[in-house]
């Protein structure tokens, strides 16, 4: 058993996913029953294979359960199914003059001048509420959301400026929720690090030297709208089969942009990405991926000969634009729609789904990238579908086995009352997707990792599938 784990850490693409599936019981010799009570205890747990322990019958919904309690106790909800919790370093880049107009001026402008420090949310994914100072001189920052009810993920993103150099303490106070994301510094918008803080309640303390020049803060980093298009562009510059089109408009008007590769069969592969527009870690998983998807050697090509591929990295650009904390311009939450489809946004992406099918297509699979605490895969339970219902639990064995030791957790659920694209793929289509999400403050070269490990596995386990039965149809 020893020598088969080692080649398949070694060489996982080139391994059946049966042969992983035979190793699939096991995580670090831990007993399901012990790993789920560690789980609910909240203690670490460090599987190899963690996607094994969901196979054992009945413990799917166990799982489900268990994590929704550890996901309300960090305020970051997102996916449904009872668990769900719910994002890159930016490229800085200028599109036409009309594509920053049109997709990413904020639909408010927020500051503050204390005549002697200067705050300033006017930009794309700036965001507070209002500013005070307090008694003890301290520079208080609110945070507000876009609209109320919403999922508790407080975002803030401003500028600092001061005509002289000094110190001064902030306190960031999120309204409504606690703090989600630690405030990180940059003096260029481009590299960032993690600012040392203190939490008490629904507040972060801070002090942080300024001076005449820019000093941006913010929860994560920014990766906005301009950004996108510029990104988009590179990809259809550099790969001559993609072709860039536009899915819709949104609320306000901003464009669904998109690339589609066509490959020489109906096979549909649906990658999609930033329906909440603060996850910018699974953004930055999304772009990884897609570039591994389109670049790695071998593999790509004989992948994009037979499938086709449709990439959507910015599903909500009014949300980005804005710095929402969750919703789109109308206040919805658009992974909660995708059954009632009142969105421009969902309403574009479903259009686009329906024509492929209108015209011959077969949906395979999709990925839907998010952020949330923790690294998680949340799959349709293979069960639930008639349809290759071991498609996920094979390729996620296939991915444990090419990062281990890092852990990958599957918690396979459904939840019809949910309007997420995960069950609207499933209700709507038959088909498995997974919401793949990634921990707000896990280290960025191991996304990185992680995501082209995830595209190349992906890539490996669609190329053995069967190909569809072609049928021949015998002239008189």
């Amino acid at each position: 058993m020893f020598i088969w784990i080692t080649a398949l850490r070694f060489d996982p693409y080139c391994v059946p996913a049966l042969v992983c599936l035979m190793f699939a019981g096991g995580s670090d010799g831990v007993p399901v029953e012990v790993a789920l009570e560690r789980l609910a205890a909240e203690e670490e747990v460090v599987p190899s294979v963690g996607v094994g322990a969901s196979v054992v019958a009945g413990f799917g919904a166990e799982l489900a359960a268990v994590d929704d309690g550890a996901a309300e106790a960090v305020s970051s909800q997102d996916e449904d199914e009872r668990a769900d919790a719910e994002a890159d370093g930016p490229e800085e880049g200028e599109g036409s003059e009309e594509d920053e107009e049109a997709s990413d001026e904020p639909t408010t402008w927020v500051s503050c001048d204390f005549s002697d420090v200067r705050f300033s949310a006017e930009f794309p994914q700036g965001r507070f509420g209002r500013c005070e100072r307090g008694d003890d001189g301290r520079l208080i920052l609110h945070l507000e959301p876009e609209s109320m009810p919403i999922n508790p993920s407080p975002w803030h993103a401003f500028t600092i400026e001061s005509d002289e150099p000094r110190t001064i303490e902030i306190e960031i106070r999120s309204e409504h929720a606690r703090t989600r994301y630690r405030p990180k510094i940059s003096l260029d918008r481009t590299t960032w690090d993690v600012m040392d803080f203190e939490r008490e309640g629904s507040s972060q303390f801070f002090t942080v030297e300024v001076g005449p020049e820019k000093v941006w803060i913010a929860g994560q980093e920014l990766f906005d709208n301009n950004d996108y298009q510029v990104w988009l562009a590179q990809l259809e510059e550099r790969y001559e089969n993609l072709q860039r089109i536009q899915l819709g408009r949104s609320v306000e008007d901003r464009e669904l942009p998109a690339l589609v590769h066509y490959g020489a069969g109906n096979e549909w592969l649906l990658l999609l990405g930033r329906q909440h527009p603060p996850e910018i870690t699974g953004a930055m998983a999304m772009r990884t991926f897609v570039e591994a998807l389109l670049d790695t050697p071998v593999f790509s090509e004989a992948f994009l000969d037979r499938y086709n591929v449709l990439i959507a990295p910015n599903l909500n650009p009014d949300g980005v634009a804005g710095g929402h904390w969750r919703h789109n311009a109308n206040g919805v939450d658009l992974n909660r729609d995708w059954f009632s489809l009142e969105q421009a946004e969902t309403q574009a992406v479903d259009a686009f789904i329906r024509e492929l099918l209108d015209e011959g297509g077969e949906l395979v699979y999709g990925v839907d990238f998010h952020s949330t605490f923790r690294d998680v895969y949340y799959t349709t339970p293979g069960d639930y579908l008639d349809k290759e219902p071991d498609f996920s639990f094979d390729w996620l064995n296939m991915l444990a086995a090419a990062v281990a030791p890092n852990p990958v957790r599957e918690i396979p659920a459904a939840n019809p009352a949910q309007g997420n694209f995960k069950q609207y793929m499933a209700d709507t289509h038959g088909t498995h997707t997974v919401t793949y999400e990634v921990a707000d403050d896990s280290d960025r070269m191991l996304i990185d990792l992680i995501a082209t490990h995830a595209a190349r596995t992906l890539m490996a386990y669609m190329l053995v599938r069967p190909l569809p039965e072609v049928v021949v149809v015998e002239e008189g």
